[in-house]
């Protein structure tokens, strides 16, 4: 004779399958499905909780209160609207899907600089280039950094379309052991900042700097960033193809 269950044999059941449904319902992989056509191969870098914007994607961690990656398709088309779009007036807006990070009262003293891991030139529509002043998109750098370098390779980034059509760009970040704190919110300072292009089935190219004085950058390899940050950047790639290198011309160019 079957035995009748009770609500608590019930709610025993039922709370096998809980974990599973929250990490189905709550993981970032949800996020992931919704913006794929930004990641190269349709897979984002294996950290940080996934935002979907209209033209680039970010990795956020909510612990350290700043983005750890941005992910970007390039087309020529793209970035031709974007010359003929204006760029807002500069601001940092919140975002409302992450916990409180840095606002723009945090810049107003001191050194540091805003700087948008997904660059605003990049942005096809009024909209998208809005979406780049989001707290989930930018990190505080040098003034260095922002202005004699990284404005110069983000151009250097976007004239490859010219030689390749299209490109993934990955944008990001590295903080040391003892990354210092900055603003109200204590967010973590990156040490170094990074920038990978990857061409469809040709290769990889990448430049890394570090976010103090004096300023250096240097070309290097996916493999030596993800040694440093201790993430995979093209999960969906083989090995052989993302460290497959290329040697752009003019790139980085700094």
């Amino acid at each position: 004779m079957l035995k009748k269950k009770s609500h608590f044999d019930i709610l025993k059941c039922f709370s096998f399958f809980l974990p599973a449904f929250f990490y189905l319902t709550l993981s970032p992989q949800k996020a992931f499905a919704q913006c794929p056509r930004f990641a190269a191969a349709g897979e984002f870098p294996t950290a940080g909780e996934i935002l979907c914007n209209d033209n680039y994607a970010v990795g956020y961690s909510n612990s350290r209160r700043s983005p750890l990656w941005a992910a970007e398709k390039l087309t020529a088309d793209q970035t031709i609207v974007s010359q003929k779009t204006a760029n807002p007036i500069g601001n940092i807006n919140t975002d409302p899907r992450i916990d409180q990070g840095i606002s723009l009262a945090d810049y107003q003293k001191g050194a540091w600089k805003p700087l948008s891991l997904a660059a605003i030139g990049d942005m096809a529509s009024a909209k998208a280039k809005q979406q780049t002043m989001l707290q989930s998109n930018i990190i505080p750098v040098t003034t260095s950094l922002k202005q004699k370098v990284w404005r110069k390779l983000e151009e250097n980034t976007r004239k490859l379309l010219a030689e390749y059509g299209t490109i993934n760009v990955l944008t990001g970040v590295i903080f040391g052991d003892s990354s210092q704190s900055f603003g109200k919110n204590n967010a973590r300072l990156p040490d170094k900042v990074w920038k990978v292009i990857y061409v469809p089935r040709q290769g990889t190219a990448a430049v890394l700097c570090n976010n103090n004085e004096p300023l250096h950058c240097t070309t290097t390899t996916v493999q030596e960033i993800e040694n440093l940050c201790y993430i995979g950047l093209f999960p969906g790639l083989s090995e052989s193809e993302s460290n497959r290198q290329l040697h752009p011309d003019h790139w980085p160019g700094i």
